[in-house]
């Protein structure tokens, strides 16, 4: 009987097939979405009371405090975890966290008391209002940009962050030395033509920090706290840390667990230097409902006219934003529902915290979430989905960017062990067949080998020698264990086949 000696026969490629189905049936389920009914207020609730605690334990959280809104004020707080391990201080409502970007809806509304003042004209170019600091010139023309582009990100300002973060004790440098990227962030000079493009841009808002000090003639955080602060009622918020806040700020931790030290608000506050409590933040959101009960919305502060410009959508969002909002008004995270309704919302990260606060104008409701962990990103999405089965909108919030994310995870895991399966697996029979051997410095195909080297080094080097690492463990926890594994497999895949020599065919004929 004659031996078939096809080259896909035998089941030779079976092990193969085999991992190649296991990784559509992973795919499958990641992709895979059940239809989840609407929840009651109960279901929400007992949500909250009993899987937020298990989510904090999964994803390591110390502490978390949520509030939910109805009609404008807090329906139901909850306070969970802890506000500082080392110490076992239990988490409660009145403690201070860092807000992190949610500063910018807060930004946005001391540039807009300035416009209803006739101060400031939003379409007016930025330059106009500064003469302690103006933009460094570029191929681009920085007069082109406007109070209205730098609010709604699209001056072509540089994304970044500023990391001037001093002990209580030290020297704070000034904002227009930030601005010049002399104290560890960007320069605030443009990158791209202003008024074309979304950048999401600290730069921006710190400009806008400087805009409001010199129109006002007030250091900024004096500012914000006499003319929006003070009269929302936010008693125990401020863009300056005084060491009663001190006392009651809750400790960041980075990823749940390095502690993250205590730091004076630096020169650069507009974009994320906000320390305030959830009842607070709750009294700057029910400030913009207009189905509070309340009267008209604004807090004495801001017209409704001037609120619903800060909420209309000044630019489309993209990248990594376009996956959980449609557009980006002044200062503001915009998602459009049906009958002409809106979630308004921002969220914020720092070093050692994550936080998203927002809510729907129209109906009345929003919600707050802060914790002092900066892996807390699954939580809030998790919170953010139930939260919307309550009401019965069709919002997919944050957490499509961790399906889009775990989906694209998933691809690239199952290429990468399928390569790197195929490749083991030629490899190791052209050793036992003597078609390679171990010459490391052997002539043959000396340049192919060289590179498959250089690659290998430069995938280990990029994974463990860059932030790259701890941006795949943020965004994808638990798979990041698996792509960490599944690339020395490739690398050392990569590495054996550039010191295992294939001898050519034409070393066999001499």
């Amino acid at each position: 009987m004659k031996k078939n000696n096809s080259r896909y026969s035998g089941g030779r490629y079976l092990p193969a097939v085999l991992i190649f189905i296991l990784f559509l049936i992973f795919l499958y389920s990641a992709v895979g979405n059940a239809m989840a009914e609407d929840l009651s207020w109960e279901d929400f609730s007992a949500y909250l009371e009993d899987e937020v605690p298990l989510l904090m334990e999964e994803y390591d959280i110390p502490g978390a405090n949520i509030a939910v809104m109805e009609n404008g004020e807090i329906k139901r707080v909850k306070s969970y975890g802890l506000a500082d391990r080392e110490q076992e201080i239990t988490m409660t409502a009145d403690k201070i966290f860092r807000g992190d970007s949610i500063s910018k809806m807060v930004t946005a509304w001391g540039v807009m008391n300035l416009v209803e003042q006739g101060k400031i004209d939003l379409d007016d170019p930025a330059e106009n209002y500064l003469t302690r600091w103006s933009f460094p010139e570029t191929e681009f023309d920085e007069e082109k940009i406007t109070v209205r582009m730098l609010l709604s990100h699209r001056s072509g300002l540089p994304s970044g962050i500023y990391n001037d973060y001093h002990a209580m004790e030290e020297e704070i440098p000034s904002l227009e030395k930030s601005l010049s990227g002399k104290t560890g962030g960007p320069a605030a000079k443009p990158v791209k033509e202003p008024g074309e493009s979304f950048v999401y841009s600290n730069p921006g808002f710190a400009v806008l920090e400087l805009i409001i000090e010199e129109v006002s003639g007030y250091d900024y955080a004096d500012y914000m706290e006499q003319e929006i602060l003070t009269p929302l009622g936010m008693n125990n918020s401020g863009f300056r840390v005084t060491k009663e806040m001190k006392s009651e700020a809750v400790t960041n931790y980075k990823m749940g667990e390095e502690a993250v030290p205590f730091h004076n608000v630096g020169p650069v506050k507009a974009p994320g230097e906000l320390y305030t409590t959830v009842e607070d933040l709750s009294k700057f959101i029910g400030a913009w409902m207009k189905n509070s009960g309340k009267g008209n919305p604004g807090g004495d502060i801001l017209s409704l006219g001037s609120i619903e410009k800060l909420h209309t959508p000044e630019i489309q969002t993209t990248g990594m934003y376009q996956y959980f909002s449609d557009s980006y008004g002044l200062g503001h995270f915009i998602k459009e529902l049906p009958d002409n309704q809106q979630v308004i919302f921002h969220g914020g990260e720092g070093s050692g915290s994550g936080s998203i606060a927002g809510g729907i104008p129209e109906k009345g409701v929003g919600i707050i979430i802060l914790t002092n962990s900066n892996g807390s990103w699954q939580l809030l999405a998790a919170v953010l989905d139930n939260w919307v089965e309550y009401l019965g909108i069709e919002w997919q919030g944050i957490s499509r960017i961790f399906q889009v994310a775990e989906t694209g995870g998933k691809i690239v895991l199952g290429v990468v062990l399928f390569v790197s399966f195929v490749g083991f697996r030629r490899l190791i029979k052209d050793v036992i067949s003597g078609r390679r051997k171990f010459q490391p410095l052997s002539e043959t195909s000396r340049i192919p080998r060289l590179l498959q080297f250089t690659l290998a080094v430069a995938v280990m080097g990029i994974w463990w020698g860059t932030s790259i690492n701890e941006f795949l463990v943020w965004l994808l926890r638990d798979l990041s264990f698996w792509l960490e594994i599944s690339l020395k497999i490739f690398s050392s895949f990569l590495v054996l086949s550039a010191v295992f020599t294939k001898e050519s065919k034409r070393s066999k004929l001499i």
